[in-house]
């Protein structure tokens, strides 16, 4: 028996200590998370990097498609956890390319938590 969306809300916001209304977004937007694979997750939240290529060419990677909505309640969330990791901007990485590592980090650790929950002892 799944646990009630609000059970689940109250369980990934505990373990992420991020605002509940992110994470209902998360549990709207992907009712499925816990089934699928970080692979899967990442790339139906849009967050899986799509690369250029043409024989020896080689362009430069995106996002794209998945679930905007999704994308859109991550990146406060991200954009914050960026102030305090910024191991891939001080690498050389562009901003926005951390961010969107970010997002699906947080993704994965959701799909993670739903497919196996864990009880996360708060500081």
């Amino acid at each position: 028996m799944l646990p009630s969306a609000v059970q689940q809300v109250a369980t990934l916001a505990e373990g992420f200590q991020i605002a509940p209304p992110v994470v209902a977004g998360v549990v709207v937007e992907m009712p499925k998370l816990g089934t699928l694979d970080a692979g899967e997750a990442a790339s139906l939240a849009g967050l899986a990097p799509i690369a250029r290529q043409s024989g020896r060419w080689t362009g430069r990677s995106f996002i794209r498609a998945g679930r905007a909505g999704l994308r859109k309640a991550l990146y406060m969330p991200a954009l914050v956890a960026m102030r305090f990791h910024r191991q891939l901007v001080d690498a050389g990485k562009p901003a926005k390319v951390a961010i969107a590592a970010i997002m699906r980090k947080l993704i994965v650790l959701a799909r993670q938590m739903r497919s196996r929950p864990l009880h996360v002892d708060s500081p």
